[in-house]
């Protein structure tokens, strides 16, 4: 399957935005790239060339943060990651991807209105533990299957641990390495790489390199508070996203 200069044009711009994103922000933003990219391929091409260059992302957020990561986190969520990578790859073709979307959408924007709110958010402490982490993990692994759309579940669970901006950017880019990790091999044992997708992928590197070194370089200079409003607001964004793309589907 060629590419045509407007893709390649179009995706060198999304993969340095998610490079930058997702090493300074924690964003990431694979909600929003598959289905920019699902404008020029089909989704699960798209999905099959942002995935290597979002573990190339993973391991360099892990190696600059690895200090900083709660690795405690990282394994407790894990096992949920795991299960919903297995559940999506034996249900490719016999479950419904935008009710997975609604689900990740109403996560993501319940949180970010508890922020907006405030009071609400004590009174879910007790509820964060080891059922919602698994919970909240097992979504993002389905989701983050088809359609790179698993971050917004965890973003609210560790938002809500209220991390510095390091141990956020660095768990959430060790969770995500490990699940990616494990998305390659069952997409490569599920065929969804070819040797086009894998050639569309090496010539978007450099792109997803900038992006990173611009990313890095933004996590330097914005201090804590900005950087909780940006990454609630980018919540936000893409919970909204993510309801409208699944009730676009559903209705």
């Amino acid at each position: 399957m060629p590419y045509d200069f407007g893709f390649m044009l179009a995706a060198a711009v999304v993969v340095f935005i998610v490079g930058l994103s997702k090493s300074g922000l924690a964003t990431g933003l694979g909600s929003l790239a598959v289905p920019l990219l699902a404008l020029f391929l089909p989704p699960m091409v798209a999905a099959a060339i942002l995935l290597p260059l979002l573990s190339a992302i993973d391991v360099v957020v892990i190696w600059k943060y690895w200090d900083k990561i709660r690795k405690d986190l990282v394994l407790l969520c894990i096992p949920g990651g795991i299960l919903g990578i297995l559940i999506a790859s034996f249900s490719i073709g016999a479950f419904d991807p935008a009710w997975v979307k609604l689900t990740v959408a109403v996560i993501a924007l319940w949180f970010a209105g508890l922020y907006y709110l405030g009071s609400a958010l004590p009174r879910l402490e007790v509820a964060m533990g080891i059922k919602s982490a698994m919970f909240f993990a097992t979504i993002s692994g389905f989701s983050s299957f088809f359609a790179h759309a698993g971050g917004p579940p965890m973003r609210a669970l560790f938002l809500h641990k209220k991390l510095d901006k390091s141990a956020y950017v660095g768990t959430f880019g060790a969770f995500f390495g490990v699940i990616n990790g494990l998305k390659i091999v069952s997409y490569s044992l599920l065929g969804q790489f070819s040797p086009q997708t894998l050639t569309a992928s090496l010539l978007l590197s450099p792109f997803v390199m900038l992006g990173i070194i611009a990313g890095l370089r933004l996590h330097t200079i914005i201090n804590q508070t900005l950087f909780t409003r940006m990454a609630y607001a980018m919540l936000t964004l893409a919970g909204a996203k993510l309801l409208y793309d699944a009730l676009i589907t559903l209705f």
